[in-house]
């Protein structure tokens, strides 16, 4: 017959109550615990909290606010190795990312017909989508250039050129509305775009340009920080 019989000869010296698990034959396979890392828009650590508050106990819960990083970032179980996290993300809106507004990448009249061409869902007003199409491929404008030359008697010389855009038509009011959301999982609103007309390499360079848009960023992640340090008055807040 099979001894069944384990012969096991161990110490605890500290005092405190252990757990001794003895896997024999085909017993289960244990395994570890698995940490739960979730990621969402900016609101998912407080949907958490809410839906699953009686697994966050207060002093083992923190919630850090990274202004920078635009994120909030929800840790349970703090000092548990499989400790809980859940961050939140303010992502700026792709199609609004996509654009370059405010910054050095210009456009063709061709490019940026083509970037807007299918864009009407995100315009306020559609109708004013069909015009701006029209008026970008009725396009003209007259490259003027123009050379200067400076002497200061002393045996220096300067020349220098200029060029500017003339003579433009179909530019009347070269600009547009957006209605969308600035990152994602926020409530849409009105962003009015400029086009800027320039002169680059002896061609026509088109900018898109929002005078408020980091403005408007910036009082957007202020309000929602504002808003979400609501849900977690009851732990500790960290801001970065």
């Amino acid at each position: 017959m099979e001894d069944n019989h384990i012969k096991l000869h161990h110490n605890f010296s500290d005092g405190n109550p252990h757990v001794l698990t003895i896997l024999h034959g085909e017993a289960a396979t244990i395994h570890d615990p698995e940490q739960v890392v979730l990621s969402g828009v900016i609101t998912a650590p407080s949907e958490y909290l809410t839906k699953r508050r009686e697994l966050c106990p207060p002093a083992e819960t923190h919630v850090v606010f990274n202004r920078d990083g635009r994120k909030i970032t929800l840790t349970v179980n703090e000092k548990d190795h499989f400790r809980t996290v859940v961050t939140g993300s303010l992502k700026k809106n792709k199609f609004l990312q996509s654009l370059h507004i405010n910054s050095t990448t210009s456009y063709t009249i061709s490019d940026l017909l083509k970037t807007l061409r299918f864009a009407k869902r995100f315009f306020a007003n559609p109708t004013k989508h069909t015009e701006l199409i029209v008026k970008l491929r009725n396009f003209t404008a007259k490259i003027t250039q123009t050379t200067n030359n400076a002497d200061d008697r002393a045996g220096n010389k300067l020349q220098t050129f200029e060029s500017k855009v003339t003579d433009f038509a179909s530019t009347t009011e070269l600009g547009f509305i957006l209605k969308l959301p600035l990152f994602d999982g926020t409530d849409e609103m009105n962003i009015a775009i400029n086009i800027e007309i320039d002169v680059i390499n002896g061609a026509v360079a088109l900018f898109l340009v929002c005078d408020d848009l980091d403005e408007l960023e910036d009082s957007l992640l202020d309000s929602l920080f504002q808003a979400e340090k609501k849900h977690f008055e009851d732990f500790v807040i960290i801001d970065q």
